[in-house]
């Protein structure tokens, strides 16, 4: 399977090394991040994805996980087993909200927006990065059950990275606008 897997990239995405994703959000976060800002990483995990690790760029790096991992992650000053849904932090505390390859895994995506938009500061930015819809690897996910992600996952020693189930809701520019638009958000858009 593997092999398969690192033909179809070779072959559909040449020039295209691992993480290359990982790297541009990097960049996009950046481009807004200052060292006073204080940043929440939503859906932290375990700080496995180490282009994620803002920690000593900003003034305080917290995350929220429903994987009580977060609680280790040496990425944050800060981890809080919890979720999305209901983000342990008060009104206003965030200069940034950024999420990882989460927004894919969110049941209840109208709720998830409307508590990142409550614990941002006014004016401040939630970044997102979620796989497109229409990616090979995506597709694969919508037609087979959780167990088979997860039976692949271990084949490619990366089990850590399908801990949730794929839900499917935000994964098209179109579906993130109009949420964005429809909860708390008066204007969305794409980086």
């Amino acid at each position: 399977m593997s092999r398969l897997i690192g033909w179809i990239d070779k072959h559909f995405y040449p020039g295209w090394g691992d993480n290359w994703d990982d790297g541009l959000f990097r960049k996009a976060i950046l481009a807004h991040l200052q060292p006073e800002h204080i940043v929440l990483d939503l859906g932290a995990g375990a700080g496995i994805a180490s282009h994620m690790n803002f920690r000593g760029i900003a003034a305080e790096v917290c995350g929220v996980d429903p994987d009580p991992r977060v609680l280790d992650n040496p990425f944050l000053d800060e981890g809080i087993a919890g979720s999305g849904e209901a983000v342990p932090y008060p009104d206003s505390r965030f200069d940034i909200v950024f999420a990882n390859n989460v927004l894919e895994h969110i049941a209840d995506p109208d709720r998830v927006f409307k508590e990142v938009h409550r614990v941002l500061k006014p004016g401040g930015w939630f970044l997102a990065k979620t796989p497109n819809r229409y990616h090979y690897v995506s597709m694969i996910g919508r037609i087979t059950p959780h167990w088979f992600h997860t039976l692949i996952a271990r084949q490619r020693d990366v089990v850590h990275r399908i801990r949730f189930p794929h839900c499917t809701a935000l994964t098209t520019a179109g579906r993130l606008c109009y949420t964005g638009r429809e909860t708390a958000f008066g204007h969305t858009g794409s980086i």
